[in-house]
């Protein structure tokens, strides 16, 4: 019986260890900045989101200096005139 009992209590330990959750920490950022093809792609991405910047920069300045003209002249033109232009903002 003593041995039954102790067999027992030996398989739910055994049990319990094996359904304990197990996970790991890794740092990926150190694993990426130790790969030379790695600082070269962020170098490419960084050149690539840094022109799309100034391409959207330059967009809006045009897209404000044009509601702008247009906010100005709104009570000179006529309404086919305020339409084109509306039509050119959007």
């Amino acid at each position: 019986m003593k041995k039954i009992f102790v067999l027992g209590i030996a398989l739910l330990l055994a049990c319990a260890g094996a359904f304990a959750q197990k996970y790991a920490v890794i740092d990926s950022r150190y694993i990426f900045e130790k790969m030379p093809d790695y600082k070269r792609v962020q170098q490419q991405i960084d050149a690539q989101a840094a022109a799309w910047q100034k391409e959207i920069d330059a967009k809006q300045a045009e897209l404000d200096k044009l509601y702008n003209d247009y906010d100005a002249e709104q009570a000179m033109m006529s309404e086919d005139l305020k339409k084109k232009k509306r039509r050119r903002i959007i």
